[in-house]
């Protein structure tokens, strides 16, 4: 799901983006596009898997970190329940955000 927004917004084909059978997803590190018009995409693993989550999280860090001094505009993917966002989703979300330079 997040690769494929990214190929959307990028209005073309720039993630590697399709089904993940066995739930770890297809992002395995942090990647970057920057498009014609200067600003820059950048995709990042899921942090849902327990057994990836260490090393999604260091490409979230890492992501971070590239985003110094740049304009950023974060999206994320939550489950919902009852129109209602996940508390594991909220708990990533203010992780990442609190950690955001």
């Amino acid at each position: 799901g997040k690769s494929l927004f990214g190929n959307g917004i990028a209005k073309k084909f720039v993630f590697r983006s399709g089904a993940s059978f066995d739930g770890r997803g297809l992002t395995q590190q942090m990647q970057a596009h920057q498009n014609e018009d200067g600003s820059e995409i950048v995709d990042s693993p899921g942090l849902s898997d327990p057994d990836t989550r260490r090393d999604a999280a260091a490409a979230c860090s890492q992501a971070l970190q590239h985003a110094v001094g740049k304009r950023c505009k974060p999206v994320f993917f939550c489950k919902q329940s009852h129109f209602r966002v996940h508390p594991e989703d909220r708990t990533t979300m203010r992780l990442i955000l609190e950690a955001a330079p």
